[in-house]
């Protein structure tokens, strides 16, 4: 199965995957985002599953923009009505996991071939931290903001 972004392919066992989901699950009221991504494993049982990242998303007009304003810019948001809404959040969380744990072969979209090697870079400041995987090249392919204060 492979979670896609615009620029790379993240390709792991669909195992891992669900066993990463489970161990994550607290099955607290308020922790549902790994069961999401069960339920979503579960009605999507063909091979291969492809989540793209715009998965739960929605285009909507961007809020900055003024009423009397005619620029009909739209922004990436989360639809919330969707039953899909935090699948790439769990999604992105599992990527940090499971590349830690060297679970997931990166397929570079724009150079057409797979990654041999990356590099993840760790940020934790006394206000924030980050997570980014690059290619040796500098490219990033990857960023999740961990915590903010």
């Amino acid at each position: 199965m492979a979670y896609e972004t615009q620029v790379a392919k993240f390709i792991f066992s669909k195992s891992s995957l669900v066993e990463y989901c489970n161990n994550k699950d607290t099955s607290e009221h308020n922790n549902f985002i790994y069961r999401q991504v069960i339920d979503y494993l579960n009605k999507h049982p063909g091979n291969p599953i492809i989540i793209p990242d715009t998965l739960g998303t929605e285009l909507v007009p961007d809020s900055t923009i003024h009423l009397w304003s005619h620029d009909s810019t739209l922004i990436t948001a989360r639809n919330q009505k969707s039953e899909y809404a935090y699948v790439t959040d769990a999604l992105d969380w599992a990527l940090l996991d499971l590349i830690q744990n060297a679970e997931i072969k990166i397929f570079d979209k724009k150079a057409n071939k797979f990654v041999e090697y990356i590099f993840v870079d760790e940020i934790n400041t006394s206000g924030y931290g980050a997570a980014h995987i690059l290619l040796p090249n500098d490219t990033l392919i990857f960023s999740k903001m961990r915590w903010i204060e």
